[in-house]
């Protein structure tokens, strides 16, 4: 195989229609690799050997296990909030000009 270049494309190809509408809704930061990036990955992704591809139900799963964590994360936050709220304590007002006086005479 060819090393690959440092600049400019490495291949030339067309997408079908469908292809094209797919990666033109693709939002991926360019500073990140950009469409390019993401399309990259889903080459790699598909022609990877099946064994290290995860499966959808996987994948749903993990999806769902880090929607709970985020939600717990939420609510443990909300909760520690209201407490923080509850407990907000007025700071010490200072003593009296009576009392700082009558304090230093006993000095």
């Amino acid at each position: 195989m060819k090393e690959r270049r440092h600049s400019g494309a490495t291949h030339s190809f067309r997408l079908s229609m469908e292809a094209a509408e797919i990666v033109d809704s693709i939002n991926h930061p360019r500073r990140l690799g950009g469409k390019s990036r993401k399309v990259s990955d889903a080459i790699e992704w598909y022609f990877n050997r099946d064994e290290e591809k995860s499966s959808v139900a996987d994948m749903q799963a993990s999806m769902r296990f880090w929607v709970k964590r985020y939600d717990a994360l939420v609510a443990e936050f909300e909760h520690l909030s209201e407490l923080v709220a509850k407990k907000v304590e007025k700071e010490p007002s200072p003593p009296a000009w009576w009392r700082r006086i009558f304090r230093i005479s006993e000095k």
